[in-house]
């Protein structure tokens, strides 16, 4: 084989088997399937790895630390990664009252502009301050709900996790 060759298979093959092991660690943290090794100051100065911090409330201070991965088999990390997947889909699936505050907001929104249309003829001419009126309230109302819609996802993606 030729050196060139063999140096970029080498590299590419590398590039893969770091890819690999980053996802590795990405499912083995979501699952919880690691431990924090603390370290000390020695530790700290010699260290590669990336480095986290603990608040200690007894003592007030934050202590660093890395992350174990527990040691597993090609074929317990095939099983746990299923069982990610299937969380994972779970997890996706939207809130059904956040849909619903997202579609009443947009009902709001519609409805609201229209109404100020209808409502802002006086007769035979347009007057522009009182269809301003409804849309100024409509545009507060929706955004409102989807305000809420917002803040109601974020919390069930959290509760998810």
């Amino acid at each position: 084989m030729h050196e060139k060759v063999e140096a970029y298979l080498n590299k590419m093959r590398k590039q893969q088997d770091e890819k690999e092991q980053k996802e590795r660690e990405k499912i083995l943290y979501k699952a919880g399937l690691f431990e924090r090794k603390f370290l000390s100051k020695d530790e700290l100065k010699n260290n590669k790895e990336p480095v986290y911090y603990f608040f200690d409330e007894a003592k007030g201070e934050n202590k660093p630390y890395v992350l174990q991965y527990c040691a597993v088999t090609d074929e317990e990390f095939k099983e746990i990664k299923e069982y990610a997947a299937e969380s994972n889909v779970k997890a996706a699936k939207s809130n059904s009252i956040a849909v619903l505050f997202k579609v009443i907001a947009w009902l709001t929104y519609i409805f609201g502009f229209i109404a100020g249309f209808v409502l802002g003829y006086d007769g035979y001419e347009f007057v522009f301050s009182a269809a301003l009126l409804y849309w100024a309230g409509t545009f507060v109302s929706g955004t409102v709900f989807l305000g809420f819609a917002e803040i109601i996802d974020l919390l069930h993606k959290l509760n998810s996790k």
